[in-house]
């Protein structure tokens, strides 16, 4: 094989695997995440918080929208997958969604030294 037909195999293998996430994981899309617990933790140690009835996560296919206290916030997205979940973040915000295949997720996010952990389900 010559140098020039690797480097083509490699671009067109990545062309596919790019086509095959957008096509098979778009089942992560569109789905909007309940928590089922919610753990507020500062100064080594963690707390269970709350949960409202408006606290949510939509998920769309470029964007966030974080929802608390029937206040909903869009944020641009970017998009990672690795194994059997979909990375979610926004940009340098200390902010992580993973969402699994079978639609239980994980959302880790900071405020200042302080961190938000929530657990729950996509559907």
């Amino acid at each position: 094989m010559t140098l020039k037909s690797k480097i083509n195999h490699k671009l067109l293998m990545k062309y596919f695997l790019q086509l095959y996430f957008l096509l098979f994981s778009t089942s992560v899309f569109a789905k909007v995440c309940i928590p089922q617990y919610v753990n507020f933790c500062e100064d080594n140690k963690c707390t269970q918080t709350d949960i409202t009835k408006d606290d949510r996560i939509i998920v769309n296919t470029s964007d966030i929208q974080l929802c608390e206290r029937s206040k909903c916030t869009t944020y641009p997205a970017e998009f990672s997958k690795s194994g059997v979940f979909t990375n979610i973040s926004i940009g340098n915000r200390g902010y992580i969604l993973k969402i699994d295949d079978e639609g239980n997720f994980m959302q880790v996010s900071s405020i200042m030294l302080k961190i938000i952990y929530k657990v729950g389900v996509c559907k």
